[in-house]
């Protein structure tokens, strides 16, 4: 739901302003910058469950003879319910996704046009966002 919402805000606007203002190291097609968003939101946003956080990383130590070493990441075991502090922290996910699948293509030289136009994007789309406004969105996240 809160996905759809800012999807449709924010998604038109920046790959018009993308395709026009900007030039990118490696051609895109816009289909795929929407699809690395969705997908690195989802690696944020994945739910570990207690036994299995999903990266083999266990598995792969073992078999290679070594051993893994938790680095205290909380698992989560039942799905989270919506809360506000839910919301901040989806669209914290949602920002940084937002500026590495759309905005990390973009050469050095339209860098800037292309991170001024996110930081009113971030700000239009998401007005209780706790994000710096000063500097580079890039070097935030």
């Amino acid at each position: 739901e809160r996905l759809i919402e800012v999807l449709k805000q924010i998604i038109a606007p920046t790959l018009a302003f993308l395709r026009k203002e900007c030039s990118e190291y490696i051609i895109t097609l816009d289909s795929q910058l929407v699809i690395s968003l969705c997908k690195l939101l989802q690696a944020y946003c994945h739910n570990w469950t207690e036994e299995d956080d999903g990266d083999n990383v266990e598995a792969d130590a073992e078999s290679l003879g070594g051993e893994c070493v938790d680095i205290g990441r909380k698992k989560i075991s039942k799905p989270i319910k919506s809360s506000v502090e839910d919301k901040v922290l989806f669209d914290k996910f949602f920002i940084m996704s937002y500026i590495w699948s759309l905005g990390g293509n973009v050469a050095d030289a339209t860098r800037p046009k292309m991170d001024a136009f996110m930081q009113t994007q971030i700000q239009k789309t998401f007005p209780d966002a706790k994000f710096p406004t000063s500097g580079s969105r890039y070097t935030y996240v």
